[in-house]
């Protein structure tokens, strides 16, 4: 047995405190963050976007589908449908991730509310549905990251003193 715990640092110190104080792994992660909240901030725009210059249009649901990704002890279900619409004469497909009760009340062959930009219709998402997951994961990973750079960076300008 070792001396210590893990968490406390006796001789054998967790993974992620070694990586922590190492100025490559902290510049990395603030990277990784920046890009993170970068991310966020464009689906936020996108959403605006939409918001201002949606134009809504009846479609039909072409397809549903259940996706499942990750390893092979935890998986994650997405509930997708890919739709149809017209506008200006012309056919556009899209496919959205909704939740499963939307997903259950679809029926392929049936209705669906669509959203398109006129600047782009092939830009297209499914009214009423947005994409929080993505949004959360984004300010989450963007918020560590900041904050591990204001750390790295405080320590850093303390250590040239």
């Amino acid at each position: 047995m070792h001396g210590g715990s893990i968490l406390t640092g006796g001789r054998r110190r967790h993974w992620i405190r070694r990586l922590i104080g190492r100025e490559w792994f902290e510049r990395l992660l603030s990277v990784a963050g920046l890009a993170s909240l970068m991310f966020a901030a464009w689906l936020f725009y996108d959403d605006w976007r939409f918001a201002r210059a949606g134009r809504p249009v009846r479609g039909i649901v072409a397809a549903k589908a259940i996706e499942e990704q990750g390893s092979s002890t935890r998986r994650t279900r997405f509930y997708v449908v890919q739709y149809r619409y017209t506008f200006d004469g012309r056919v556009f497909q899209g496919e959205d991730r909704v939740t499963r009760e939307a997903f259950e009340s679809l029926q392929a062959g049936g209705p669906v509310d669509v959203l398109y930009r006129q600047d782009a219709p092939e830009r297209s998402r499914l009214r009423g549905h947005t994409q929080w997951f993505a949004k959360f994961w984004a300010i989450a990973f963007g918020s560590i990251g900041t904050f591990v750079a204001i750390r790295s960076g405080r320590s850093r300008k303390r250590g040239q003193e």
